[in-house]
């Protein structure tokens, strides 16, 4: 399954217009968490996404394509194709649309055929200014004033290198750290990245894998190389875990991503985690013993949901928040609805099978005015994976 971030990358669309197709009734969720509200899609759902892409070429109103979505077959295409051929004039552009979509219909071919090769994770620092850019053609102004900088530091650098802080396809301002990739590797050592850079790191981690794509360096290639790992992530067991990094050499770049491998619990192996949390872990809380954190009591709004904790951004706040939790009122004594509770330092998930706890921190650093929360939802839970993110801010 693909979480909704990670479908809007791999269809190149963003996550606002997935809403819309959901409200109405074009392309929904294949499922929506009943706690958290986030949307998943399958892999199957890709093939509609592309067939509604067809018959808006076709120019076909979205009310048009909500009732003839389901009807794509040859004998439809073949009677689109006569259609436009009695039509004469200027469609060979749809056509060749019409050609190439009855070609994959046929023969299952790929959507991209991009080679994507899992690699072992590895140690790397990467310094750069954290910008919002219209577009790709900004790159160089960039990189050529963080060189500047790193050069005066007498920082070592390797070449050319992106963090992409985005969690959804966007074909305009985009989120990036644009910079260098360092020589030195120990995280310590962002503490001499000199200012106005950025910097942000990953480690070799036991059992984590990097999706790793090489490709022209072109906005098209480069968009298709995201898609293709997202589709390789899906297809094979692995979640995402952290954000895309691109390397850019002179005619190349190379995209890779940090990833878990995934394995579906068993109900019994389920039940299992959420004893031992009871026993093991948070036996004070299972027991009923409530710890008051006044800073915590209130009212809470959703502001972003990330993957990472390190690529939060105060100053960069989602319009639209998939999920069904956006607002959270914390009460005295540790109530907050019929399936929530919390205690300090916890938010309590009451399931039919046990309770899972997630991990909510008040963040001093924000004048304990932004709580995050490393939510677990029953899908991650059950496949091995790791907990999102969760940003909310106090409402006064």
């Amino acid at each position: 399954m693909y979480r909704v971030g990670e479908f809007s990358r791999l269809c190149q669309v963003t996550i606002r217009t997935l809403r819309y197709y959901d409200e109405l009734g074009i392309l929904r969720p294949n499922i929506v968490d009943k706690f958290t509200g986030y949307r998943y899609y399958s892999s199957n759902q890709l093939k509609d996404y592309h067939n509604i892409l067809l018959l808006k070429e076709l120019g076909f109103s979205l009310d048009e394509i909500k009732t003839n979505i389901k009807d794509i077959n040859d004998v439809f295409i073949s009677n689109k194709i006569k259609e436009l051929e009695r039509e004469q004039g200027n469609l060979s552009t749809k056509l060749n649309v019409l050609d190439k979509m009855k070609r994959k219909l046929n023969s299952g071919e790929d959507i991209m055929d991009i080679n994507v090769v899992e690699i072992d994770s590895y140690d790397f620092i990467i310094a750069g200014f954290r910008k919002v850019v219209k577009n790709r053609k900004e790159l160089e102004k960039y990189f050529c004033e963080a060189k500047e900088i790193l050069d005066k530091a007498n920082i070592k650098y390797k070449g050319k290198a992106i963090i992409n802080e985005d969690v959804e396809y966007l074909d305009e301002e985009l989120d990036l750290i644009i910079g260098y990739e360092l020589e030195e590797t120990e995280s310590t050592f962002m503490a001499n990245i000199p200012l106005p850079l950025h910097a942000d790191f990953d480690l070799e981690v036991k059992n984590k894998k990097r999706l790793s794509v090489v490709c022209e360096n072109t906005v098209e290639n480069i968009n298709n190389a995201y898609s293709s790992i997202i589709e390789y992530a899906n297809t094979n067991n692995f979640q995402i875990v952290a954000q895309f990094i691109e390397k850019h050499y002179d005619s190349s770049v190379h995209i890779s991503v940090s990833v878990r491998k995934l394995r579906k619990k068993t109900e019994e192996e389920f039940k299992e985690y959420l004893e031992f949390q009871k026993t093991h872990m948070f036996k004070g809380i299972y027991e009923g013993i409530f710890k008051c954190n006044e800073l915590m009591i209130g009212s809470w709004q959703l502001i972003d949901i990330l993957p990472k904790s390190q690529m939060f951004d105060i100053n960069k706040r989602k319009k639209i928040i998939d999920c069904g939790v956006k607002e959270l009122v914390l009460l005295p004594e540790g109530k907050i609805n019929d399936i929530l509770s919390w205690s300090d330092g916890s938010i309590l998930h009451h399931l039919e099978a046990g309770i899972l706890h997630n991990h909510c921190f008040v963040l001093s650093s924000y004048d304990n005015k932004i709580m995050r929360i490393s939510f677990w939802d029953e899908h991650v839970v059950m496949n091995g994976g790791s907990p999102v993110s969760y940003y909310y801010e106090k409402i006064e």
